[in-house]
């Protein structure tokens, strides 16, 4: 519960920067932007200190990161994929990172890495689909829908020590978002 409580300030305290920011002229913006910046920094480290943690956060030109002893999250046009994000697991080639999150627990680590293509998501899901059929690992669950909205896709596979899930959505306007998550296969 800790954790949401500090997730929804921090994404309030992103969105009020995004906004404040926005409506700005040029020097206005910049001294907006430094102020609100500093300010929404200590109030969200203040807010994971209250409830007994430790944050360091950083908000700069299009990214936002926050990093705790339970792992690291970042969102933004900056992001890239975590340093010790496996290199087993098959990762998209056409994919540009919007965020990701690495965490802690119970010893073991877990990845959350968010993507944006331009290639059609069946191309994506297909693509997964022949990466892990090929590569040792075993598809645990598979699946595809489409309505007015769009279309999703998700594929789970195993390969004994990585368990990973990649959700595949394609919106009615061509935008395909893919969510890839890594943990532990138990």
């Amino acid at each position: 519960m800790k954790k949401i409580i500090t997730m929804a300030v921090v994404l309030s305290l992103v969105a009020f920067l995004l906004l404040s920011a926005s409506g700005c002229n040029k020097i206005g913006r910049r001294v907006a932007e430094s102020i609100s910046e500093e300010t929404i920094e200590e109030a969200i480290e203040q807010s994971i200190e209250s409830e007994g943690g430790q944050a360091e956060v950083d908000i700069s030109e299009g990214e936002f990161t926050v990093k705790t002893e339970e792992g690291e999250t970042t969102w933004g046009t900056g992001t890239e994929m975590p340093d010790n994000f496996p290199k087993v697991v098959p990762v998209y080639p056409d994919m540009t990172p919007t965020s990701s999150m690495t965490w802690q627990d119970s010893g073991k680590e877990y990845f959350g890495v968010s993507f944006e293509s331009r290639d059609p998501g069946e191309k994506i899901y297909n693509w997964y689909g022949k990466e892990f059929s090929s590569g040792g690992w075993t598809i645990d669950f598979e699946t595809s829908s489409s309505n007015e909205d769009g279309k999703f896709y998700q594929i789970i596979a195993n390969n004994g020590t990585f368990l990973t899930m990649a959700a595949i959505t394609e919106d009615s306007g061509g935008t395909t978002s893919v969510g890839l998550d890594v943990g532990p296969y138990e």
